[in-house]
């Protein structure tokens, strides 16, 4: 359970990084050559080129389209509270794209932060008690 605990607080660590990273301020929006979105996030654009490596390279019918995370999240073979949980952490770094919604970004995070202590701690009563 500890392991659980550790990994949630890394990436929810890691959302608040990435979110104070896309704040910097750039003047000129960049541009690619590679069919991936200029503006998206890190999970759109990993999910788009795993879809063009495995799907449009490789050949796997799963894989072929994909043009964001929420299309290979729902082409995936994950139990239904898996996907729940990681469409609403997608969520959370979508809204860290917007410098206008950092606060609902931030409640939502706290919300998580909240939720992930007490699953831990009632987990550890019950390693205790048994």
């Amino acid at each position: 359970m500890k392991t659980t605990f550790y990994l949630t607080m890394i990436m929810i660590i890691g959302v608040c990084a990435f979110a104070k990273a896309q704040t910097t301020p750039t003047k000129e929006k960049p541009k690619t050559n590679n069919n991936l979105p200029a503006d998206g996030n890190l999970l759109d654009q990993q999910a788009q080129v795993l879809g063009n490596v495995f799907g449009d390279i490789g050949g796997v019918k799963e894989m072929q389209g994909i043009t964001g995370y929420m299309d290979l999240l729902n082409k995936s073979d994950l139990s239904p509270e898996l996907k729940q949980k990681f469409t609403e952490q997608y969520k959370i770094i979508a809204l860290s794209d917007d410098p206008k919604k950092k606060k609902e970004m931030e409640l939502k995070l706290s919300k998580m932060i909240e939720k992930a202590l007490k699953e831990g701690q009632e987990k550890d009563n019950l390693k205790t008690k048994g």
